[in-house]
């Protein structure tokens, strides 16, 4: 799904909804996310703020990745975690990259 704009991601409805299609019978495995924006560590955990709305999802991030991305942009390619529970879901990042200048 790709948005013309910058606005709020409501993803777990939008998971809900692709997982509840029934097109050509598919089964929905796993959700791939990826958005450019932000990472902030505080010792509660770690976020990935969303460039262009301010929207937050929290992140499980490694020591490793969390020295490389802290607080610089970042492109994020995340699988999410947690969507089939009616709880909190979590990013996890299976790509963390910092976009080129231009």
């Amino acid at each position: 799904m790709t948005y013309a704009k910058p606005t709020p991601i409501p993803l777990r409805e939008v998971i809900g909804r692709l997982a509840e299609n029934r097109l050509h019978d598919l089964t929905l495995v796993d959700v791939l996310f990826e958005a450019e924006g932000t990472i902030t560590t505080t010792p509660a955990g770690a976020t990935f703020t969303l460039r262009g709305t301010d929207q937050s999802f929290p992140l499980a991030l490694t020591p490793a990745l969390s020295k490389r991305a802290s607080g610089a942009p970042v492109r994020l390619t995340a699988v999410v975690e947690g969507w089939r529970e009616k709880g909190a879901f979590k990013l996890v990042p299976r790509d963390l990259v910092r976009p080129h200048a231009t």
